[in-house]
């Protein structure tokens, strides 16, 4: 089990591609291919995903209201995936669980 960054988030991206100094040279967010090829090597692979729009929080984390915020729009993204389910591939993580 583990938590690992996913690269389809536009917004995201564009972050990532102005930070560079964040992340190290060989790594990269995982893309829907990566999470197939899991489905292929182990007997059961889950995935579940996080932080579509409460990434937009984070510039007010130092803020009096940023838990508040957060966990407003955390509530929003659970709402977002539950009517629109194809969005999840957007979030900003994602828990992976893989066993034989």
């Amino acid at each position: 089990m583990f938590v690992e960054a996913l690269g389809h988030n536009p917004l995201i991206n564009r972050y990532r591609r102005r930070t560079p100094e964040l992340r190290t040279v060989d790594e990269h967010p995982l893309h829907v291919g990566d999470l197939e090829l899991a489905k292929r090597y182990f007997a059961d692979a889950s995935f579940e995903y996080f932080h579509p729009t409460s990434l937009a929080a984070l510039p007010l984390r130092r803020q009096r209201a940023f838990p508040a915020l957060a966990g407003a729009l955390e509530r929003a993204d659970q709402a977002l995936f539950r009517r629109v389910p194809y969005l999840r591939r957007h979030d900003w993580m994602a828990v992976l669980r893989l066993t034989r």
